[in-house]
């Protein structure tokens, strides 16, 4: 679950000695009677009082017994009070460093509900660290992340906007359920859903996400963020739980198909668990990512079956679309493919490519 705002910090933090300094009034103690009655020195005590020391959990029972107080109720005390001066240290922290907030898509992250609308600029830097999952604001940059960060291929997208995609990926990944990972499973999963290319992609993608979860793979459509060029990702959540991000930037229903088929290549492919491979619209390509694309253009339509349409047809829309319902498959996979093959004008078929709205 994508974590709730933080409450608003308070600007103060009550040490546990004052409500010791109370308790001793009303009970008639001075400082000097508790630290004999307790065999601590009183320059101890006064540090205590001050909020300069803590109260351990042996100081604790004293004061139970001394003071008829529970030592649960002054452990609780202390516990708040250092909580409290943490949370201060983090606002300052961010006080200091306000530029931080204009490296995110905060209002993106606000309209989407991941992080809630802050009523300060320092509370709202707070909000980012629990979705990012990093402890304070000194480890609020990407590369905190790990070296899982460090080895996407991307090199287009802003690199935070493209953290913040990610992350937002992992929230979702992680709440779907998903039997245990099966390479066989994933495989014909993919093929049966080939024909659901004909189909909407907004009413297919429960079945999407569905037939992967029941091979084992978490899938996700998460979509892009300003500065973003992204397409889609592959990467493993943990040794066990491969995971699929979609996004919608070309919002061609073609595209966002084959970037199914291709980040699935990576997975299928035992491509290495510790990386993230990204796929970013006239981003830089590799071996590892021409076999993914090798991979989707097959498992998409059957090497055979292609070599002996593009040598037999005209390849007019009409042909498109005629094949595409002897190969039960969406007209515009087969058009894309043509395009990037360099077979028939990017300018041509348009009408054979499905829009779609993120």
């Amino acid at each position: 679950m994508v974590p709730a705002a933080n409450e608003s910090i308070p600007d103060y933090a009550v040490a546990p000695g004052e409500t010791l300094a109370e308790t001793l009034a009303e009970l008639g103690l001075s400082q000097q009677d508790l630290a004999t009655r307790t065999g601590h020195t009183p320059k101890m005590l006064s540090q205590i009082i001050n909020g300069k020391a803590p109260i351990t959990s042996d100081t604790a029972v004293q004061f139970e017994r001394v003071l008829g107080v529970p030592a649960a109720f002054w452990l609780n005390l202390e516990r708040e009070y250092r909580e409290a001066l943490t949370r201060q240290r983090d606002v300052r922290d961010a006080e200091q460093a306000d530029a931080m907030l204009a490296r995110f898509p905060v209002r993106e992250m606000i309209s989407r509900g991941l992080v809630a609308r802050a009523e300060t600029k320092a509370s709202q830097l707070m909000t980012l660290l629990s979705f990012f999952r990093v402890g304070s604001v000194a480890q609020l940059r990407p590369d905190v992340a790990g070296a899982m960060f460090r080895k996407t291929n991307a090199r287009r997208s802003d690199e935070y906007a493209l953290w913040t995609w990610l992350m937002e990926g992992e929230w979702k990944a992680r709440e779907i359920p998903c039997a245990k990972y099966d390479p066989k499973t994933f495989r014909d999963a993919l093929a049966a859903l080939r024909p659901l290319t004909r189909a909407p992609l907004r009413e297919a993608e429960p079945q999407i996400t569905a037939a992967c979860a029941r091979a084992g793979v978490a899938l996700a459509f998460v979509p892009e963020y300003p500065q973003t060029r992204v397409l889609g990702a592959a990467r493993w959540l943990t040794p066990k739980r491969p995971t699929i991000l979609l996004s919608y930037r070309l919002k061609r229903e073609d595209s966002i198909w084959f970037s199914l088929f291709h980040e699935a290549g990576h997975i299928l492919l035992r491509h290495p668990k510790t990386e993230v491979f990204i796929s970013e619209e006239g981003g830089l390509s590799d071996e590892r990512e021409e076999q993914a694309n090798e991979f989707a253009r097959n498992a998409l339509i059957p090497p055979a079956e292609w070599a002996r349409f593009v040598a037999s047809a005209a390849i007019s829309a009409r042909d498109v679309q005629r094949q595409a319902d002897a190969w039960d498959i969406d007209p515009g996979i087969i058009a894309g493919r043509l395009k990037k093959e360099g077979r028939i004008p990017y300018s041509h078929h348009a009408a054979l490519h499905r829009s779609i709205t993120a």
